[in-house]
């Protein structure tokens, strides 16, 4: 943050504030310099999508785009994905649909009685 720039979109700050946002910036860094040898053995990591020119600097910068690829490569193909049943157990699904098949021929049966 500097005076002429505030924030990455337009908003007005005092210098105090741009003041302790910056010291924040900084300890933050300095944190995330700590974290990250722990994140790495642990096979966590984490990268800077925020541009090359973000004060961030304890994680690998990325470009935005190459971000998303990396985080959805292991998606499944979401127009084949399912969800259906995903939060039912097997014999609640199997007894709704028993329930369901049960309503289908009583409605059937409704239909086909002729009505004087």
């Amino acid at each position: 943050m500097t005076a002429e720039q505030t924030y990455a979109w337009e908003q007005a700050r005092a210098h105090g504030a741009v003041s302790n946002n910056n010291i924040t910036y900084k300890k933050l860094n300095d944190r995330f310099n700590l974290l990250r040898p722990v994140f790495e053995r642990h096979g966590f990591y984490v990268f800077n999508a925020s541009g090359q020119d973000s004060g961030l600097n304890s994680f690998i910068k990325v470009d935005f785009e190459d971000a998303v690829e990396m985080a959805s490569k292991d998606f499944p193909d979401i127009e084949k994905e399912r969800s259906y049943g995903m939060y039912e157990r097997k014999a609640v699904n199997e007894a709704v649909e028993k329930k369901t098949n049960e309503l289908q021929e009583i409605k059937q049966k409704i239909i086909q009685v002729k009505w004087f």
